[in-house]
């Protein structure tokens, strides 16, 4: 059985998904003692493991502790002589495909599965609204996507994201859904009928199930964009 290592936070690591399936799959290793990101810590671990877990292509994810692997995804982040990138401008699937020397168009095939969907207690809100603290572009006009879409919306991603979020743009009707991991997020986005997001890790689950999307493109480092019918971004400018 393969095995693959991985350093990254967590949308990295989603979007190293359509390269793992593509080599065959087996199991993951999360080396969070050298994370990149110094917030996943055992707690994001445990939140993330059931969704990459339920993948099946995927047979076990655990922590690394120094166990052989066949497969370095740390590797994304350097070229062929193993000097740095800049991953700013990159779209981050493509970065992990091209570097094992994958076709990249293998980023436009469905990556992410879930069992069954969920539908949010009020059957009229069918879209979704998240937006983490980073990665933002204040060209985005979010008043607009209030008002278009907020009577439908409901928010999910973390209580002080949604703190932030209604208190900017004044929509306390808007509802917030905790979900307990990522896993469980990402049957309530397969049961939406449109993910409205900036560059986070929800949207990776958006964009890995391949749903209908409008993304808030960082300006600083846009390096989320999927060409597909149903995803739009940069639609609604100032």
């Amino acid at each position: 059985m393969k095995t693959f290592k991985h350093s990254g936070d967590m949308g990295d690591i989603i979007y190293s998904l359509p390269t793992i399936r593509s080599l065959g799959g087996g199991i993951l290793y999360l080396d969070i003692n050298n994370s990149i990101a110094d917030h996943f810590t055992k707690k994001y671990f445990d939140i993330l493991r059931p969704l990459i877990l339920s993948q099946p292509y995927i047979q076990e994810v655990q922590i690394w502790s120094g166990e052989p692997i066949n497969h370095n995804l740390d590797l994304f982040r350097t070229n062929a002589s193993g000097k740095q990138v800049d991953l700013s401008f990159f779209n981050l699937c493509e970065a992990h495909l091209d570097r094992f020397n994958l076709d990249k168009n293998l980023k436009d095939e469905q990556w992410l599965f879930v069992d069954f969907p969920l539908k949010y207690e009020e059957e009229f809100r069918t879209i979704i609204f998240a937006r983490s603290a980073r990665y933002h572009n204040n060209d985005f006009n979010w008043n607009t996507i209030v008002n278009e879409y907020g009577r439908s919306a409901f928010f999910v991603g973390i209580q002080s994201e949604y703190d932030d979020f209604i208190k900017q743009y004044n929509c306390k009707n808007i509802p917030f859904k905790e979900t307990k991991d990522l896993l469980n997020l990402a049957r309530y986005i397969a049961g939406s009928e449109l993910f409205v997001g900036n560059q986070s890790c929800p949207y990776a689950i958006a964009e890995g199930m391949k749903k209908n999307t409008i993304l808030e493109v960082c300006s600083y480092s846009p390096n989320c964009l999927f060409e597909r019918p149903n995803a739009r971004h940069h639609v609604y400018l100032k």
